[in-house]
């Protein structure tokens, strides 16, 4: 504890660089102050770093809820933090990494793509994102999805033949704005996870 201290007391203070503190905003947590010398001391991690690896840990845990859980009502609630959960860290992604990701949602299952640097003729080439926590996540058969963008519907495909992303992610962490709702297949959306054009994503349970 006394070098942890001694490190503190060397430091200066000020707010955690965009990175972080564009995370910690979308998870709607208060910016804690940081040090500048000591971003990361020998004993510490980031507060990026934490960040991303409880992302991961959510992400992990609600997907294999999802597998065990019966009730439509909890798939679509575990299915709507998974979704919020995979895009925040999705953002971290393509800012640490400077790249352009985007997420396929189909009926069946949704995954990240990354833009390849070999697209022809101006047309993007989209790629599985070779991380494991940005796997291909299946949707429970008896849950149904809704993406709206801009106002209008847009209809899911049944499989991914040609991967293109309804929804993109830019190197700059700013996200194609949409809402997506879910629900139980035949009644009406549970919740719904609304990502805004600054990267802003929020979950929230739909009210009758």
């Amino acid at each position: 504890m006394k070098v942890v201290d001694k490190c503190f007391q060397r430091a200066q203070w000020k707010l955690p660089s965009c990175h972080s503190e564009l995370g910690c905003r979308k998870l709607g947590r208060t910016v804690p102050l940081l040090p500048v010398s000591s971003v990361r001391c020998s004993l510490g991690f980031t507060l990026i770093e934490i960040l991303v690896v409880l992302l991961i840990i959510s992400i992990v845990t609600t997907v294999a809820m999802l597998s065990i859980s019966y009730s439509p009502h909890q798939r679509a609630k575990l299915l709507a933090n998974t979704l919020a959960d995979s895009l925040i860290l999705a953002e971290e992604q393509a800012i640490l990494q400077q790249t352009t990701l985007g997420l396929v949602i189909t009926t069946e299952a949704f995954q990240f793509v990354n833009e390849s640097l070999q697209s022809q003729g101006g047309v993007p080439d989209w790629q599985p994102v070779k991380a494991a926590v940005f796997n291909k996540h299946l949707i429970p058969s008896n849950i149904a999805l809704r993406l709206e963008i801009a106002g209008k519907t847009i209809s899911l495909p049944k499989k991914s033949a040609h991967i293109t992303p309804q929804i993109v992610i830019s190197s700059g962490g700013e996200v194609t704005p949409f809402t997506l709702w879910i629900g139980a297949t035949g009644h009406a959306a549970s919740y719904k996870v609304v990502g805004e054009a600054n990267g802003h994503i929020e979950q929230s349970a739909v009210t009758p």
